[in-house]
């Protein structure tokens, strides 16, 4: 039996993770609205919304979600919350990979919080020792290269710079100077400006010059540069602003101070936590078995997996060889090799005994029963138990008959597998019949293919692989020719080893040809192909098995999904405006949603009206469907309509553009004629 254990696993789970956790016993009364019940929970429209607001803002449709999709998410959240009391029924829970599961989910969500609260939210530094910690590290993170902003003239000739020099020292205008002189045009849309130049460093558009630098950063402010000449042109600079400092200002370096104190402090606490939990339940580790440890060998014997690679006298944090094997059979490949490579497995040892203590360390401070995570872990759980259920009930039920592999292959038989006759030909192609007819004689006399391949070389006007082409498939094209009905049946007619009559193909060349080799039509076997067949059959066993559950479950449970309540009548300016701000996105199909609904709930002959013109706008312009826009155009022609106060403002345009949609009348053509005729007189 064929097992999918990936694809409708991650299917089934993906919208737990998203939106399932629903906090049965609520601390607050909820209530709002009921939107779902079965026995034993519901969802409120409050529980629902605060799912809906946790779904991160990349996996939200833009424009916001759609009362379509809210009811699809209200369903899905509530089969899910009765398939988990089906799973807890069946004791799901409590399975090994289950288990393995929350507490690896688990031992994440709680140590974020010990981490938090024990280290983060008790090192809280003053503005003092921030300064302090500045003042101590500021020579080994905040120094800095003496900077200079430049005015800068480039030419190719001597005289030309030393009359752009004379001028600047004589107070001219920088911009007139470097304007009538510079030959740098690129700097010259700039205004001649170079900024953050760094001592010793490049200078953009000049390089590393060692002179250039020793001047600009020997002279002031508003000091002017003599010429220097530097890679084949002469470079004028007028100092702009400096900054001789190096060090950078606390102001300009405060948030990375306070990161670097805080990411020192939190090590330190850490270490310091680490070390006291490590004596109170004497945590030691074998350093040498660690750098020695076969993963293989201690996966597979009871000696070997037993030696103790993290020792305690709290049983829990016992850490052997055997748990370390069978973590790293866990690990991706690449992950695995990496374990190798230096002093990689005493550090993973290492962080495992920090991590392991800490979270044995939270777990006595109770920590599991942490209000602010409770949904997170419950979520955990709910995940471990659905995936071990769908695992048993889903996955490992379904079967796949072999007389149904057998009626999917004789099904797809003739689409799928079959392999089709095909052809390979030794083709003679002339220029014209005369010459056609008496190679197809000298080719008859023939009596070894290097003759024939010689015919092809000296009289035929396709020499390539001697005029050999093939395979040439029923109903397919003709290298070198392309589709010619008439040449592929006279291939599929003449019998192996046989010549062809001359005929004219569709280029307009005269042929024949010899049939080299023909291939009958075949099929691939069942064998060759039952991998594909069992995995697409299995996985509508599968999809069958969980939508029979599916409904199972919603009658045991009696569940009970109140879809229309999340209908929601928002006001036709906030509907128009998600229709504009969907048409700025180009995400047209989310604003025609919203025309529609201005369509169907305000019909008062004045917003339905507009939003039918809008609809034909979008279709014409944007998705080029004519058909539509036409339609949605002729409906705005037909208001006003009896009993509403209709605007009509629209019908003009509505007429233009059936006139130009239907080709009735060519707009655009009509003003260009009669501009020409205009140009004329």
């Amino acid at each position: 039996m064929v097992r999918i254990t990936r694809s409708l696993v991650i299917v089934s789970v993906l919208s737990i993770l998203v939106l399932a956790g629903c906090e049965l016993s609520e601390k607050k009364k909820d209530k709002t609205q009921v939107l779902a019940q079965w026995d034993g929970g519901t969802i409120t429209v409050k529980v629902f919304n605060d799912r809906l607001d946790q779904i991160p803002q990349f996996y939200r449709p833009r424009g916001g979600f759609t009362v379509e999709q809210k009811q699809k998410y209200l369903d899905d959240y509530s089969i899910e919350e009765i398939f988990y009391l089906e799973a807890l029924s069946k004791g799901m829970e409590n399975t090994e990979s289950a288990l393995e599961f929350y507490r690896q989910n688990a031992e994440r969500v709680i140590l974020d919080k010990y981490y938090q609260e024990q280290i983060k939210d008790k090192i809280k530094p003053t503005d003092a020792e921030l300064m302090a910690f500045y003042e101590a590290h500021k020579d080994d993170f905040y120094k800095k290269s003496p900077t200079a902003t430049l005015l800068y003239i480039e030419t190719k000739t001597k005289e030309n710079a030393d009359k752009a020099y004379q001028e600047l020292v004589a107070g001219r205008d920088f911009v007139e100077v470097m304007n009538e002189y510079s030959t740098n045009e690129n700097l010259k849309k700039k205004g001649g400006l170079i900024t953050n130049i760094r001592q010793g460093g490049y200078i953009p558009n000049i390089g590393r010059s060692e002179e250039m630098d020793s001047l600009i950063f020997a002279a002031e402010a508003e000091d002017v540069i003599t010429p220097v000449e530097f890679n084949d042109a002469f470079h004028i600079v007028k100092i702009s602003e400096k900054d001789m400092s190096t060090m950078r200002p606390y102001e300009e370096v405060e948030k990375d101070v306070k990161n670097r104190y805080m990411s020192e402090k939190e090590q330190a606490l850490q270490k310091e936590i680490q070390d006291k939990l490590f004596n109170k339940y004497n945590i030691s580790i074998d350093t040498l078995a660690v750098e020695e440890i076969n993963f293989e060998e201690a996966d597979s014997s009871d000696t070997a997996g037993s030696i103790v690679l993290i020792a305690s006298s709290d049983p829990e944090l016992i850490y052997t060889a055997k748990d370390f094997a069978h973590e790293v059979s866990m690990f991706p490949m690449e992950r695995k090799q990496l374990l190798h490579e230096g002093n990689a497995k005493v550090d993973f040892i290492n962080a495992k005994a920090s991590n392991n203590v800490m979270y044995h360390n939270a777990i006595k401070k109770g920590y599991e029963n942490h209000p602010e995570i409770a949904d997170e872990l419950r979520r955990a759980k709910m995940i471990g138990a659905l995936r071990e259920y769908y695992k048993q009930f889903v996955v490992d039920a379904a079967v796949v008959p072999e007389e149904e592999v057998v009626k999917a292959y004789e099904a797809d038989k003739e689409q799928r597998y079959v392999n089709k006759p095909h052809v390979k030909v030794h083709e003679f192609a002339c220029e014209n019949q005369v010459t056609a007819d008496f190679v197809l004689f000298k080719a008859k006399e023939a009596q070894t293919d290097e003759e024939l391949n010689a015919l092809v070389q000296e009289y035929c006007i396709k020499i390539n692989n001697d005029g050999m082409i093939g395979p040439i498939y029923e109903g397919g094209i003709i290298p070198g020719v392309g589709k010619d009905d008439r040449y592929l049946e006279k291939i599929f007619s003449v019998p192996e080893g046989s010549f062809s009559d001359v005929f004219e193909d569709v280029k307009g060349n005269w042929v024949f040809f010899k049939v080299v080799e023909f291939t009958p039509k075949s099929y691939r076997g069942i064998d060759d192909v039952r991998n594909e067949l069992e995995t697409n059959l299995m996985r509508k066993a599968q999809k069958d098995l969980f939508d029979t559950l599916r409904a199972e479950m919603r009658q045991k449970y009696n569940l009970v999904v109140y879809a229309d309540r999340l209908e929601e009548k928002l006001p036709v300016d906030s509907l128009l405006t998600l229709a504009e701000e969907s048409m700025t996105q180009k995400n047209y199909a989310r604003a025609i949603y919203y025309y529609d609904k201005v369509i169907d709930e305000y019909q008062n002959g004045q917003d339905d009206y507009k939003a039918k013109f809008m609809k034909g706008f979008i279709y014409s312009e944007y998705l080029k469907n004519d058909t539509q826009a036409i339609e949605m155009f002729e409906e705005v022609l037909t208001y006003p309509r009896e009993g509403v106060a209709t605007d009509t403002t629209l019908h003009p345009s509505a007429r233009y553009m059936l006139k130009a949609l239907t080709g009735e009348e060519d707009i655009l053509e009509k003003i260009n004629k009669q501009s020409e005729q205009m140009n004329t007189n």
